[in-house]
């Protein structure tokens, strides 16, 4: 015995629905499975900290501060211009100034977040 059901199904329309509800429901699965892999790359990494490729490598902050250092005019160069210069955070050479930059004699302050390098200082 055929019920109601039975007979909407085998109508051409009703196949029509079924294969497009299918390929949706296919669809939003590959839609899901690329928003959790998008999801997974943004946990990764928090908003603080820049993005593996635009870290420098050990040492090479310092190398370039020196570098900077060494060719700025006798009335030194600011923590501003080094910051721009290398593309990093004015605070982040600040700091680099504070910690690692007060170790080395060479480098003298000579105004506020004003830097010289002076070879005379061994």
């Amino acid at each position: 015995m055929t019920t109601p059901c039975d007979i909407e199904m085998q109508s051409p329309s009703a196949n029509l629905v079924v294969s497009r509800l299918a390929a949706l429901s296919a669809e939003r699965y590959e839609v899901e499975a690329r928003l959790e892999k998008i999801a997974r790359a943004l946990r990764s990494f928090s908003p603080k900290t820049p993005p593996p490729e635009a870290r420098l490598p050990r040492g090479d902050l310092k190398k370039a501060i020196l570098r900077i250092l060494k060719r700025a005019p006798a009335s030194g160069v600011s923590v501003k211009a080094i910051a721009t210069a290398l593309k990093r955070d004015p605070a982040a050479i600040h700091v680099w100034f504070y910690t690692t930059g007060r170790n080395l004699p060479q480098i003298q302050k000579v105004g506020r977040g004003v830097y010289v390098w002076s070879e005379s200082s061994n």
